[in-house]
């Protein structure tokens, strides 16, 4: 073999190796690359003590739950007035519990509903907690006129369990 096959030789081995390591980085750099969404699910109940009085202050809580414990703290929830629109926010504590209080003139369905999250949504990657609602739950107000304790008293409709 002679010198100048030798170069070719040894030049092509350059260009075969760089060829080769370009090919294991962008390989490498694609499989680092990923999206992640977690799944997260929501409660809500409501915490009156007995049947409220119209105008009455009562608390909805609930938990954001998730198997990311970045999605559960400090998440946004609005709560809803089904059919009326938005009847107020909270922020989740770091274990996804949250609480807020609203005032109900009548009988209100609420819900809640988280947005999601973004968690790194630095290039290339990409984490991410899905949105979600709660059931919804109805507060039922006590309308009797007559003794204040919801006891009935002739004027409790039946469809309104607890008056």
């Amino acid at each position: 073999m002679g010198k100048a096959e030798a170069r070719l030789l040894k030049g092509s081995r350059a260009i075969l190796a760089l060829a080769l390591a370009g090919g294991l980085f962008f390989i490498g750099g694609a499989a680092s690359a990923h999206t992640a969404e977690f799944s997260t699910s929501l409660s809500l109940k409501s915490r009156a003590s007995s049947v409220p009085k119209p105008g009455t202050m009562v608390t909805l809580s609930g938990k954001l739950n998730s198997s990311e414990a970045a999605c559960k703290a400090a998440s946004a929830i609005d709560i809803f007035r089904v059919g009326d629109g938005k009847a107020g926010s909270t922020v989740t504590d770091s274990k996804g519990n949250y609480s807020t209080s609203v005032v109900v003139a009548k009988d209100t369905t609420f819900q809640a509903v988280f947005s999601g999250k973004i968690l790194d949504a630095a290039h290339p990657h990409s984490h991410t907690c899905s949105a979600s609602a709660s059931g919804t739950v109805t507060v039922v107000i006590d309308e009797d006129d007559d003794d204040g304790g919801g006891g009935g008293g002739g004027n409790c409709p039946p469809n309104k369990p607890g008056c």
